[in-house]
């Protein structure tokens, strides 16, 4: 199973979230998991050194799916509310666990919101 399987949905987030600075989803689980384990973080799905112990039932493949632009189509208000959702979560799970990683202030991520529905509903 992929490493994804063994992560909830706020730590799959987390990932996701973290891919738009490293630009790929596989480098940012990676870093995430072990900048975490470093930091003190127990993961249910993953042992204390981030090896695969137990499989997590959270809706990951999904998501994944869901990403990459698979599986059931939702117009564009509905998917880019979908994406800000997983993006708010990962962002959310940063701050509490490595705040480290997030990569801008809350003001400019308020902004960013607000450009995205503005620029979703232009669209759709």
């Amino acid at each position: 199973m992929a490493l994804g399987d063994y992560l909830t949905d706020a730590e799959w987030d987390a990932c996701f979230y973290h891919c738009a600075s490293v630009g790929n989803l596989g480098t940012a689980m990676h870093e995430v998991i072990e900048k975490a384990l470093a930091a003190g973080y127990r993961f249910s799905g993953l042992d204390e050194h981030g090896a695969k112990l137990q499989q997590l039932t959270s809706g990951n493949p999904d998501k994944f799916c869901f990403v990459m632009g698979l599986g059931e189509k939702r117009s564009k208000v509905e998917a880019m509310s979908r994406m800000m959702g997983i993006f708010e979560n990962g962002r959310r799970w940063l701050k509490e666990h490595l705040p480290e990683l997030v990569t801008e202030t809350d003001d400019e991520w308020e902004a960013q919101k607000v450009e995205s529905n503005r620029t979703s509903e232009v669209r759709n």
